[in-house]
């Protein structure tokens, strides 16, 4: 069963502002996403395209972020028009849940967002994909995939992990004995925990 939710927008914390960027006129935006953690649910897919993913342990039974999100157009607009076409929001699919980001017209060019302290229960499996940016999961769920086409990995774990990027520096760092890191452009920094052991 596939069923689609839009992210309850939370706007405590909204706010837009506009500038000039290299000669293309800039539209932003800040808020916040929350949603009900769904039960049979043991899997999360986040799916950016530009921006910074922050994961972190929840504690409760809801998924929250803080959110950035950021879009240009040759006159401010275009821009405006860009940056409202752009929203996180949530589909259910099977045992997972997927978290995706809008595409706006023209693309994903230029445009993006970032999602800050999104908190995740640490039963679930989490999943990222994003083509620009960086990666930070802390320490505390049991599996962990991540792939950046062009970005720097920093994860925390003792579980399963799967990390790629195709430009970026990996640090990870925990006890886990089961990892595998591939790197095609950056540099892999372990740092494991002083009673590791594994072959």
């Amino acid at each position: 069963m596939n069923l689609s939710l839009p992210a309850t927008l939370l706007l405590l914390a909204l706010g837009s502002c506009s500038i000039t960027f290299f000669g293309q006129e800039r539209a932003s935006r800040e808020g916040s996403i929350a949603h009900p953690a769904p039960s049979g649910i043991h899997t999360i897919r986040i799916d950016g395209y530009n921006g910074d993913i922050d994961v972190i342990p929840g504690v409760g039974k809801e998924i929250r972020a803080n959110t950035k999100t950021y879009a240009t157009g040759s006159t401010q607009a275009e821009a405006d028009k860009r940056l409202g076409q752009m929203q996180w929001s949530f589909r259910e699919s099977g045992s997972t849940l997927h978290l995706e980001l809008s595409r706006p017209d023209r693309g994903a060019s230029n445009a993006g967002s970032d999602l800050m302290r999104l908190e995740i229960p640490a039963s679930w499996t989490v999943d990222v994909d994003t083509s620009n940016g960086d990666v930070d999961v802390a320490n505390g769920f049991q599996t962990i995939l991540v792939h950046s086409s062009n970005g720097d990995l920093d994860i925390q774990s003792n579980g399963k992990v799967r990390l790629r990027t195709s430009n970026g520096d990996i640090d990870f760092g925990g006890s886990s004995q089961d990892f595998q890191m591939t790197s095609s452009n950056g540099d892999i920094i372990l740092w494991l925990d002083g009673d590791w052991s594994g072959d």
